[in-house]
C-alpha cells in the first residue's frame, strides 16, 4: 500500500514538473517570438533612418545645383540643412555599428587622458542645429576638480554617452526648453547627468528603454525621429567601462539620466578599474585627448 501511495506521489510530482516545463517552454517561445518581432521592427526603423536622410540630402543637393549665381543665401540655407541631415545620419550609423559590435562582443575600450569639459562642449556644438531649431538653452554645471581636465577613460565611449543622452534630451524637450548637463569628479569617479524638462516617460515603460530592438510608442517617440537604440548603446558602452546608468523621470515634467564611470588605473598589464579588474590594454605612450 505504501508503494502505491509513493508511486501516486511520484506521478503527481512528474505531472507538475511536466506542466512547469511546458509553461516555461511556452514562455520562452513567446519571448523568442517577441524578440524576432522586435528585430524586424528594428530593421525597419534602421532602414527608414538611413533612407530618409539620404533622400533629403540628394534632393537638397540637387536643389543647390539648380540655383542661380545670385542665390547664395538660399544655397547657405540648403547647405545648413544638408549638414544637419548628414550629421544625423552619421550619428545614427555610429549607434547602429556600436550596437552591432556590442552584440558580437567585439567592442573594446581604449583609455587616454580626456578633458571632460572640452569633450562635452564639443558635443553640444555638434548638436547646435537641433538645439537652435527648438530654441533650447543648454547649461553645463561642474565642480572644480582638476581631474576633469585629465580624467583617464575612453574618449570615444564618453562622447557616445554624452551625445546620446543629449540627443534624447533635445528630442524630449519642448520649444524654448532648458537642458542641464551636470559634471562632477570625486574619488576617481566621474558623474555626468543630463536633465530635460520635457515629456517624461511612464514608469512602466522605463525598462523598455534599454532594449536594442524595441522602441517606445509613447509621445516622445511618436513626435521625434530616432532608432530608439541610443540608451541601449549607452548602457552597453558603460558596461565596457564598468560604469552604470541611472534614470529618474516623470510624465510631463522631464527626465534625468546619470552616468557614473570609474577612472581607469594603470597597472603593469594595462588599465584596470579601482576594484583591480583588468578590462583593457594600452601602450605606455598614450596621449591626452
Amino acid at each position: 500500500m505504501g508503494n502505491i501511495n509513493n508511486n501516486e506521489i511520484d506521478v503527481e510530482r512528474l505531472k507538475e514538473e511536466i506542466a512547469d516545463l511546458q509553461l516555461r517552454l511556452e514562455q520562452m517561445n513567446d519571448k523568442l517570438g517577441k524578440s524576432e518581432g522586435y528585430k524586424s521592427h528594428f530593421l525597419s526603423l534602421v532602414t527608414n533612418e538611413i533612407i530618409n536622410p539620404f533622400t533629403s540630402i540628394l534632393g537638397l543637393s540637387k536643389g543647390i545645383t539648380r540655383l542661380k549665381d545670385d542665390e547664395m543665401e538660399k544655397a547657405r540655407k540648403l547647405a545648413k540643412i544638408i549638414y544637419s541631415e548628414t550629421f544625423f545620419l552619421d550619428f545614427q550609423l555610429n549607434n547602429i555599428f556600436m550596437a552591432a559590435r556590442l552584440e558580437a562582443g567585439e567592442a573594446v575600450a581604449n583609455p587616454v587622458k580626456v578633458d571632460i569639459l572640452t569633450l562635452i562642449n564639443n558635443v553640444i556644438v555638434d548638436f547646435e542645429v537641433d538645439i537652435t531649431k527648438k530654441q533650447l538653452s543648454v547649461k553645463v554645471d561642474h565642480n572644480n576638480s582638476d581631474k576633469l581636465t585629465h580624467f583617464v577613460s575612453d574618449p570615444a565611449i564618453l562622447k557616445t554617452v554624452v551625445a546620446n543622452l543629449l540627443s534624447n534630451a533635445i528630442k524630449a524637450s519642448n520649444i524654448n526648453g532648458q537642458i542641464i548637463i551636470s559634471v562632477e569628479e570625486a574619488d576617481a569617479m566621474l558623474h555626468i547627468s543630463v536633465q530635460d524638462f520635457g515629456v517624461g516617460i511612464d514608469a512602466d515603460k522605463e525598462h523598455e528603454l534599454f532594449d536594442r530592438f524595441k522602441k517606445l510608442d509613447d509621445t516622445i517617440n511618436s513626435i521625434n525621429t530616432g532608432t530608439g537604440i541610443g540608451l541601449a548603446v549607452v548602457q552597453g558602452v558603460l558596461d565596457l567601462l564598468h560604469g552604470s546608468l541611472e534614470m529618474e523621470s516623470e510624465v510631463g515634467k522631464g527626465s534625468l539620466f546619470k552616468a557614473t564611470i570609474p577612472e581607469a588605473i594603470r597597472t603593469e598589464c594595462g588599465f584596470a578599474t579601482d576594484d583591480g579588474e583588468l578590462f583593457f590594454d594600452m601602450d605606455d605612450d598614450s596621449e591626452s585627448f
